[in-house]
């Protein structure tokens, strides 16, 4: 069943780095799979650069030129990299898509405007006896500038038109 969630390609590289990556663990988490997991995504988290205008989409590789080129690009590349680590390691992981909102936006009244940045992608791994757990990466380094946040206003009027069905 979770054979679909450790396939990766054949590029031995992942390998070499999850476990270069590895060597950063205490010797008593070496062996268990969401330790591993933590150390990928902080790595990744410490050592990619986030930027929107990063395309690696041209290449037979994306997740290879992102992940052993110069580590910018966005969520998407981040998930794929750190997803394909742990399957080099023989955890099954697989990248989750959906929606992140800050919480700056989340505890503010009734409505809620979802826009097109807050698209995220994320990696899961599979850990018995728990089920599919998220370990998203932390990114540490933006090269974007930061982005507003939609006022409140702007989100209830948004809210509104869409309660009443008109358009």
């Amino acid at each position: 069943k979770l054979k679909t969630y450790t396939s990766l390609p054949s590029d031995p590289r992942y390998k070499q780095l999850a476990d270069e990556i590895l060597k950063s663990l205490k010797p008593g988490f070496k062996n268990n799979p969401l330790a591993q997991m933590y150390a990928i995504s902080f790595w990744l988290g410490k050592n990619g650069y986030y930027s929107l205008k990063s395309d690696h989409s041209s290449t037979d590789d994306p997740t290879a030129s992102f992940l052993f080129g110069n580590r910018t690009g966005y969520c998407v590349h981040f998930a794929h990299a750190a997803s394909f680590l742990a399957r080099s390691l023989g955890i099954p992981s697989r990248v989750g898509a959906g929606y992140a909102v800050s919480t700056k936006r989340r505890d503010r009244g009734e409505n809620l405007a979802l826009m097109e940045r807050d698209a995220h992608a994320w990696p899961e791994v599979y850990i018995e006896p728990y089920g599919w757990v998220i370990v998203d990466v932390p990114i540490q380094n933006y090269l974007d500038p930061p982005i507003s946040e939609p006022s409140m206003s702007m989100q209830n009027t948004l809210g509104q038109i869409a309660k009443s069905g008109k358009k």
